[in-house]
């Protein structure tokens, strides 16, 4: 019996499947496909941040220096971060109720039309949002002179100022 047992056991480990050889391929500087050993890794573009996506009033504030800004413009352009700071506060407390409505209590259950008012009330507060956003985001923009806007401009697209 004891034979039997490691008999049985050998003959598991020998048949065990071995590892899995893949080939990979890969194109020269010429175009030709050659065979490598692992595939070379490329390195994406980083995403772009979503305060880049997404600006806000206090991106430009942010690169006062840089940008040169004038007293005036700075006082102007701080007020309007205030304004979108608010504004943001609030929006983002009636999203976070909105929320909250739509997650049942423990042992409860939400109807599928209170589900469906309340998801369309936090949609309509993301659209207003972002409109309000835009909306402020252009005003910061039109404080700017066309140098400082187009560096900016430049800056949001990925460049640098």
């Amino acid at each position: 019996m004891v034979v039997g047992l490691v008999a049985f056991g050998l003959y598991g480990y020998l048949s065990q499947p071995g590892t899995i050889k893949t080939s990979y391929y890969e194109a020269d500087a010429s175009g030709k496909l050659k065979l490598v050993d692992r595939p070379s890794v490329n390195n994406p573009k980083p995403l772009v941040p979503l305060a880049r996506l997404k600006p806000e009033p206090s991106i430009i504030l942010e690169h006062a220096d840089l940008l040169q800004l004038q007293v005036a413009q700075s006082a102007k352009l701080d007020a309007l971060a205030k304004t979108w700071q608010e504004r943001k506060r609030e929006f983002q407390r009636q999203m976070g109720q909105e929320q909250k409505t739509a997650q049942p209590a423990a042992g409860s259950r939400i109807s599928l039309s209170n589900l469906n008012v309340s998801l369309s009330e936090y949609s309509r507060l993301s659209v207003e949002y972002d409109l309000e956003r835009q909306e402020l985001w252009s005003r910061s923009l039109a404080v700017l002179d066309a140098s400082q806007r187009q560096r900016i401009e430049k800056y949001l697209a990925g460049g640098s100022l």
